[in-house]
């Protein structure tokens, strides 16, 4: 193949390589995804505690939040429930339209638990979020959005002297299909 150069790219034979269209759309696609949940995170309002509605478990209490979905043409209520463990692992129970759908413990839930519901596929998944020590209260409430200003003081000022990380919540997302119908946020107080 002969190469030539030619404006920001490079010619092998008939491809144009770094002038492609295919290649410019992907990498600002990946731009994008990339910078996408930071600036989620980042810009107030946007990732707010008031349009994510926040889950506060107890030991040995389960604790709910239901929301309205679609499950094809279906209207359904969705109950996400934890149960919290007193020093063992916490449950994660989710019901719609009042039957059990997924359950599992909190190390599942980090990846992911599917099922099938009336032919369609759903899936709960709950990613940790965890603090790592001597992080500010700006770190903090980039991490757990959910967080009140008062209350990221409050862990900033806990892990100002603490050596270990530590897990202070779960974001839970529920997909249809893949498409996301329910998010709560899961608060350890």
């Amino acid at each position: 193949m002969k190469w030539q150069p030619r404006g920001f790219g490079i010619r092998f034979g008939d491809c144009f390589c770094l002038g492609e269209k295919k290649l410019i759309t992907r990498s600002a696609r990946l731009v994008f995804r990339l910078m996408a949940v930071p600036v989620l995170m980042i810009v107030p309002g946007l990732a707010s505690s008031e349009e994510i509605p926040a889950l506060h478990p107890a030991p040995n209490k389960l604790a709910c939040k239901s929301a309205a979905i679609r499950l094809g043409e279906d209207a359904n209520t969705a109950e996400l429930c934890v149960l919290q463990g007193s020093f063992s692992h916490d449950k994660y129970i989710l019901k719609i339209g009042g039957s059990v759908v997924i359950q599992g413990i909190d190390d599942q839930t980090t990846t992911g638990i599917q099922a099938s519901h009336k032919g369609k596929m759903v899936a709960l998944r709950c990613p940790p979020q965890n603090v790592s020590p001597r992080a500010t209260a700006a770190e903090i409430q980039q991490i757990v959005p959910g967080y009140t200003a008062e209350q990221a003081k409050a862990a900033a000022d806990l892990m100002a002297t603490s050596n270990l990380g530590m897990e202070v919540g779960r974001l839970c997302q529920v997909s249809v299909e893949g498409d996301a119908v329910m998010t709560v946020q899961v608060l350890f107080d």
